[in-house]
């Protein structure tokens, strides 16, 4: 069935076509030619309206296509958002409960912040290679404790890694990055290899 879009456009044109002075000159000269080169007009005449014809259902069917286009990356686009605005939310809960456990406990686990954090980012667990946590000490003239730990993963995506660092640094506790390699896959340039150090430095 061919949409009233289209249908509209080809009476438009058509209608635009047979008003127009051309055509009324085109019809007089018609009508005085013979019989056979009548129906050779006849015959150039349905070809050329066909070739408009199917020029402008193929311009329609191109607007409609390049439309859907725009709608579905606007989906995209919001199913990240909302993605994203769940992230943030998740990552304030935490925020609240982290900060909560520190003052009781004067104490910070990385491996337990690398952990959630790195599930809350989808990371698959096989795609951490290493997570090393050292043991804490004093610094400052023993103002702080400070702990560290050495993480690595293999064939994560940029938008993993976004994720797992800014849940780390966004945790409601004293913990920053200290220092980030990245490497590009040279198989599958869709992911990188990664290696970071987290601190974490608390009230003694």
């Amino acid at each position: 069935m061919i949409p009233d879009s289209i249908k509209f456009k080809a009476q438009e044109v058509w209608s635009a076509v047979v008003s127009s002075e051309t055509v009324e000159k085109l019809r007089t000269a018609y009508d005085g030619l013979p019989e056979r080169e009548q129906l050779i007009v006849k015959i150039s005449a349905a070809a050329i309206m066909l070739f408009i014809f199917f020029n402008i259902i193929y311009s329609v069917l191109a607007m409609i296509s390049e439309r859907e286009d725009v709608i579905k990356e606007m989906a995209v686009i919001s199913r990240e958002l909302d993605e994203l605005d769940d992230l943030i939310k998740k990552s304030k809960t935490q925020m609240r409960k982290m900060k909560k456990l520190s003052m009781e406990t004067k104490y910070i686990s990385l491996l337990d912040i690398v952990e959630r954090q790195q599930t809350a980012a989808m990371i698959k667990p096989a795609s951490r290679i290493d997570l090393k946590e050292s043991p804490r000490k004093e610094v400052e003239g023993g103002k702080y404790y400070e702990n560290t730990a050495n993480v690595q993963y293999n064939k994560i995506t940029i938008r993993q890694l976004s994720r797992l660092l800014f849940g780390i640094e966004q945790n409601g506790i004293s913990t920053k990055i200290s220092s980030l390699k990245i490497k590009t896959r040279f198989d599958d340039d869709r992911y990188i290899d990664v290696e970071f150090e987290v601190v974490a430095r608390t009230p003694k």
